[in-house]
């Protein structure tokens, strides 16, 4: 079975390289420019034609990726949703988040801002384990104007629906989305925003279980 792989704001497939998906095939999806007026879901129908036999495939989403699986299983239907450190409706943003979407101050956020400050938030992301300098060089690696783009994506997104067919897969010590908004998952203790790289063998155990045949 293929896997697709979307990853988070501000990562690339860099942040797979621990990922082992025994007998089953992973194709990472490759991010295209956005429309300065696309939402999470127009977006994911320009991702979609990288896509081929949907029904038989499963989406692996992180984060920001997680949401945009979540709008692709809206326009096709998948064997399997997997998310991991993200959220499946627009109610499980902590409310501090939303706040920030609903009175657009994502507009001084600027991702040239946020790439300066990489820095400042190395110590939290070592405190919760390896990894960080690998998410600090990724976000210093992405387009500023694609990662201004992201944010205000994420933030304004107004998902209401869940796929049946869906895993979620959470760290208790997500400071970013934080676990006591999320419900429905399967819990990683002490797992960080990172769990995809940082504990990435919990996550294989996960996709080795996968069935192979529909």
């Amino acid at each position: 079975m293929k896997i697709y792989l979307l990853p988070g704001m501000g990562a690339d497939q860099r942040l797979f390289s621990r990922l082992n998906a025994g007998k089953h095939e992973l194709c990472p999806v490759s991010w295209l420019k956005p429309g300065r007026q696309d939402t999470l879901a127009t977006y994911a129908r320009k991702l979609l034609p990288q896509i081929s036999d949907a029904a038989n495939s499963a989406l692996l989403g992180v984060s920001m990726g997680g949401m945009i699986a979540i709008e692709l299983a809206k326009l096709t239907p998948f064997k399997k949703i997997i998310l991991i450190s993200s959220a499946k409706t627009f109610h499980e943003l902590p409310p501090y988040l939303r706040k920030v979407g609903n009175a657009g101050w994502y507009k001084k956020i600027t991702a040239r801002r946020l790439i300066r400050l990489r820095q400042l938030a190395a110590p939290l992301m070592n405190r919760l384990g390896g990894g960080y300098r690998v998410s600090g060089q990724m976000i210093k690696d992405t387009d500023p104007e694609f990662l201004d783009w992201c944010m205000k994506a994420v933030l304004t997104w107004n998902n209401e629906t869940i796929p049946a067919n869906l895993i979620h897969i959470h760290g208790t010590a997500d400071l970013l989305l934080p676990a006591r908004y999320i419900s429905g998952y399967i819990p990683v203790k002490r797992g960080s925003h990172l769990i995809i790289y940082q504990q990435a063998n919990k996550i294989n155990e996960l996709l080795h279980g996968l069935p192979e045949e529909s």
